[in-house]
Formats: C-alpha cells, sequence, structure tokens
C-alpha cells in the first residue's frame, strides 16, 4: 500500500471546570515514499464547535508534513 487515506474526530475538554467542549475533524492523505521509511502527509482540520476557554481563534487548518519511521 502506497497511498493512505485517515480520517478522524476529536472531541475535547480543555477544563472540567467551564462548561462545553470543542469538536473537530480531520481527513487526511499520505503518500509512502518508495525506498524509504518515510511518508508525505497532507491533513485538513475543521473546527466544528471550539470552546470558549480556548486562546486560539481559528475555524480551519491545512497541514502538509514529512514522517520518518526510525529503525
Amino acid at each position: 500500500i502506497k497511498t493512505l487515506v485517515s480520517a478522524r474526530f476529536e472531541e475535547l475538554d480543555l477544563n472540567d471546570l467551564v462548561p462545553g467542549n470543542s469538536q473537530r475533524f480531520s481527513p487526511a492523505l499520505a503518500y509512502q515514499i518508495n525506498g524509504y521509511n518515510a511518508m508525505i502527509k497532507f491533513q485538513y482540520f475543521k473546527i466544528w464547535k471550539e470552546e470558549s476557554i480556548d486562546p486560539f481563534s481559528w475555524r480551519e487548518q491545512f497541514r502538509l508534513g514529512l514522517q520518518f519511521q526510525f529503525k
């Protein structure tokens, strides 16, 4: 398998003393680089619901990264 598709859903409660939680959805696409123990990954984050205590105010984010496996 060279190409991987993944998705995750997070529901976070940053502080139990403040009511509410945050919800995020993140699909991703990764490609394994042939001959190396590495892959390149493109990921998209979408915040569906944000907790009021969260200090950062962003609704979506794109990430591009390189991941290595050390043996």
